[in-house]
């Protein structure tokens, strides 16, 4: 069974990522440095009562509501905010069911300070 598609109706702020980059081979000349992973949108309670971790970056953008974001402290994301965590970094999501949510998943090469870099060659 193949999965499909579903479109959404995004606001204005939210542009989608090209289609062919979910296709073998990708765009020509996309960076071979950042691969998305999955695009995941969720509206509604959010209650992760364990932090969890994960080996890619995730941009997590609110687009109503309001979203918790806890990791060694907290940080409150209102409409049309984004947050970029780095891979590995311990985190959990809140919200009290008002929040419409787009989650971006993707690899990338990084320094140990973070900064998203080119591979070596």
């Amino acid at each position: 069974m193949s999965k499909k598609m579903i479109r959404i109706m995004l606001p204005s702020c939210i542009h989608p990522l090209d289609e062919r980059l979910w296709q073998g081979g990708g765009l020509r000349g996309r960076s071979v440095e950042i691969t998305p992973l999955f695009i995941e949108r969720h509206h509604g309670i959010r209650s992760n009562k364990l932090c969890d971790t994960h080996d890619f970056w995730e941009l997590t953008c609110v687009l109503q509501g309001e979203v918790t974001l806890h990791f060694a402290d907290r940080l409150d994301l209102g409409p049309q905010r984004v947050c970029l965590i780095p891979p590995r970094v311990e985190h959990r999501e809140a919200s009290d069911g008002s929040a419409d949510t787009i989650w971006i998943g993707f690899r990338g090469n990084r320094t140990p300070d973070g900064i998203l870099t080119r591979p070596q060659v």
